[in-house]
């Protein structure tokens, strides 16, 4: 009798601790920053020339390797919705735990300015000395499926996209697998829940998830366990019933995690600033900063011809571009190729020159060819000369180009080329910038932000850069550095009325 009475006590005291801290931790809304120069890769993009330095030394890794028919059973994969993060990116780092991102989805949004959702599902390597992890961590890779929901088909290589953390929207019930039982462990595996995994529960004792995305939990005492609850890094739950330690078993719970509102405002956003010595050029991710060179002409430009361009010499203060003969080509050139005129309806740029006469601008689609040390070629795949441009001389060795970009210009493009005569053997570009064409209020995030790096809690739940990371229990705050404080003063709100209703109700049934 005192035995039973011990075990009940155990569990109203687990029942209670339990109540408090999910219904406090629950959220119904979370912060999902927006970082916005993120480099996506597709498998066939892999394969081209230019990739070379980055392909020869990747390995992919796989999420789920020990789940029998993962392509078929999980669902992201199988649809073929799979993205891969550097291996940098694979964990999520909590105050004292570290979980696996498998199974998460984030919502990536590229120059076709369609939002779309991948699961990551695996990781790459990367085993070079040419690439440095600050570029490494800003890259995904994805398959041809979703590069073609993303960019243009002209794309030949890597490309900007915004990305965010996002539930997943895959309508399927999860599963629970028993990978491997012994006398002393279950290795469980918990697929298709469309969330960041947390722990898993009896009821009677807790496990975190770990950091390879399996649980592992004691065997079940009388042959099953009634219940499994499975909670997600926001503290929503699902249930397992009657679960064995038959290896091989799946179960499903009656339904999917409910969702929470994600705060979101991720936009695609190229770079509008060309160069500006108020920047530092150089310390610029070559990903996401635009390419300035020069080039001679010797006839009007048509599709399909070649240029070989020299790249501008840049300082401090300016661009300079090297000229030879009476007409030229200044090419200022991005790394990807986006819908220019639903981003930008003006480029202003300054140029030093003692004569400049403009004689046409257009928009181009450049391919590379070719590089060596000093120069690219490129072929010409597309062109639009239907840029109005205003040139006026500020000081007697100064111009001001102004280039309208009418949005009746469609489609995408990676360059901007003016056509111009002068006589001096260089020119400099002091200033060059793009003017949006609807100012967004949107914050632009860094990859940092798309971790925990080791905090408890969520300094701000609602803007800016911070990802949500867990809540404090009742009288504790979270301080400023991402950890739980106790409080000096216990808010009304914390505690309710109904929290103590539902209180009494368990001391009631259970006494």
């Amino acid at each position: 009798m005192l035995f039973l009475m011990v075990i009940s006590l155990k569990f109203i005291i687990y029942s209670i601790l339990f109540y408090i801290q999910y219904t406090n931790a629950f959220v119904e809304s979370i912060n999902t920053p927006c970082i916005t120069q993120v480099e996506a890769i597709s498998d066939n993009m892999l394969l081209s020339k230019n990739m070379e330095k980055f392909f020869n030394y990747i390995t992919k890794e796989y999420c789920y390797s020990e789940l029998p028919n993962r392509k078929s059973e999980i669902y992201g994969i199988n649809i073929s919705d799979d993205c891969y993060v550097y291996s940098k990116q694979k964990y999520i780092h909590l105050y004292n735990h570290t979980i696996s991102r498998c199974g998460q989805c984030i919502e990536i949004i590229g120059p076709s300015l369609i939002p779309y959702k991948c699961m990551i599902a695996g990781w790459f390597t990367y085993n070079g000395s040419i690439i440095d992890d600050n570029i490494l961590n800003n890259i995904i890779l994805v398959n041809d499926i979703v590069a073609k929901k993303l960019v243009s088909e002209k794309e030949e290589s890597g490309f900007q996209i915004a990305m965010s953390y996002s539930s997943c929207n895959y309508v399927i019930l999860p599963s629970l697998l028993v990978i491997r039982s012994n006398s002393t462990t279950l290795t469980v595996l918990v697929y298709n829940t469309n969330e960041r995994l947390y722990s898993i529960s009896n009821g009677v004792w807790s496990s975190v998830i770990d950091k390879d995305g399996y649980f592992y939990i004691d065997p079940p005492i009388d042959g099953f366990y009634e219940r499994l609850v499975v909670s997600s890094i926001e503290r929503r739950t699902i249930v397992f019933n009657k679960v064995t330690s038959q290896s091989g078993k799946v179960y499903h719970p009656i339904s999917q995690f409910s969702k929470v509102k994600e705060n979101k405002n991720c936009c695609f956003i190229p770079s509008k600033i060309i160069f500006n010595n108020a920047i530092n050029y150089s310390s610029l991710n070559s990903g996401f900063k635009y390419l300035v060179s020069s080039f001679i002409i010797t006839k009007n430009l048509v599709i399909n011809d070649k240029i070989k361009v020299t790249q501008g010499i840049i300082s401090t203060q300016s661009i300079s571009l090297p000229l030879n003969g009476k007409r030229n080509g200044i090419v200022i050139q991005y790394p990807t190729s986006v819908q220019v005129t639903k981003h930008f309806k003006e480029t202003v740029i300054h140029i030093n020159s003692t004569s400049l006469v403009v004689k046409a601008v257009y928009l181009a689609q450049l391919n590379l060819v070719s590089q060596n040390d000093s120069s690219l070629s490129h072929i010409l795949l597309d062109l639009n000369e239907n840029c109005k441009f205003l040139i006026e001389k500020t000081f007697s060795s100064q111009y001001n180009l102004r280039i309208g970009l009418n949005q009746t210009i469609k489609g995408f493009f990676n360059s901007l080329i003016i056509d111009f005569e002068t006589s001096d053997s260089s020119i400099q570009i002091t200033f060059a910038e793009s003017i949006e064409r609807n100012e967004r209020s949107m914050v632009g995030c860094t990859i940092d932000s798309f971790d925990c790096n080791n905090t408890e809690c969520s300094i701000s739940n609602d803007k800016d850069c911070y990802q949500y990371c867990g809540s404090c229990m009742p009288g504790f705050h979270c301080t400023s550095s991402g950890f739980c404080e106790i409080s000096t003063s216990i808010p009304s709100s914390s505690f309710s009325h109904v929290h103590l209703l539902v209180l009494f109700l368990i001391l009631f049934l259970f006494i």
